[in-house]
């Protein structure tokens, strides 16, 4: 991963987290799961907004949420424990999960095949697998994108892919449950404005929102890739990125972006394999 750990970074996850919470319409997942999970995995928790928030909602649930960083709060629902751990290295999980959730992972992984693998190991039969990832490519309903923003991101993927971690694999996610085993696998796609100009009153707000997170976060999740893997000085990188913000807050070029949600089920009877 190449993102900072820094509070900019934490207030970006934080809106985000109140981006999905829009876009979803208060639904903390879309699989369908049992009304009494028993034990629930958040990877990448991040912050731990939503596994407060699932393990809130699901008292008889014992969730854990993994990251790299401990960046969660300390006073946290007693039913979620919170433990630093990496998604690429072996899953050593002594029980089986009832449901798995991700968010925002992509960029992070580098083997997407094993790590399906790995959780559809970890999975009860009949269990389930929800990640909700973002397209890395801003669009616009004509199928164009404006100059600077089709540059910036043609190059993000280019270092992403230089770097093993690529960026734009989200709606790649719903062949790689079907290739492990899953069933039941759907891939539900939900728009995020880049900036408040959609007209209905809901997604404005998402809009407004989630360009607070673009300005704030952007840099963030460039600045290292582009350093590290394509040459680029700080100051070029930063040069670009003011051109790609110009783009994205005129409200006039109705940006967004696409969340994949897709979600599959374990089936009730599966032989396991990592």
């Amino acid at each position: 991963m190449f993102q900072p750990n820094d509070d900019q970074e934490q207030n970006k996850l934080m809106l985000m987290h109140l981006c999905y919470e829009l876009v979803f319409e208060g639904r903390l997942q879309l699989a369908p799961i049992s009304s009494n999970p028993q034990n629930a995995l958040d990877i990448g928790t991040g912050r731990g907004d939503w596994a407060i928030d699932f393990a809130e909602a699901n008292a008889s649930a014992h969730v854990i949420g993994t990251d790299l960083s401990p960046i969660q709060p300390l006073w946290v629902p007693p039913n979620l424990t919170f433990e630093i751990d990496d998604a690429e290295d072996e899953w050593l999980y002594s029980q089986k999960f009832d449901f798995i959730h991700t968010r925002t992972l992509c960029g992070s992984i580098r083997d997407w095949p094993r790590f399906h693998r790995q959780a559809f190991s970890h999975l009860r039969p009949g269990g389930w697998l929800e990640m909700q990832e973002n397209d890395a490519w801003f669009q616009r309903d004509d199928g164009t994108c404006p100059e600077w923003s089709k540059l910036f991101l043609e190059k993000l993927d280019e270092a992403s892919v230089l770097s093993g971690r690529r960026l734009n694999v989200a709606k790649e996610q719903k062949q790689h449950m079907i290739n492990a085993g899953f069933v039941n696998v759907h891939d539900e796609i939900f728009k995020l404005p880049l900036s408040p100009w959609h007209p209905d009153p809901r997604m404005t707000e998402i809009g407004r929102i989630r360009g607070i997170a673009m300005n704030e976060g952007v840099e963030g999740y460039s600045l290292a890739l582009y350093t590290r893997f394509l040459g680029w000085s700080p100051d070029e990188v930063r040069i670009l990125l003011a051109k790609v913000r110009a783009e994205f807050n005129d409200i006039s070029n109705r940006m967004y972006i696409a969340v994949h949600v897709v979600y599959g089920q374990k089936p009730e009877e599966a032989a396991t394999t990592i």
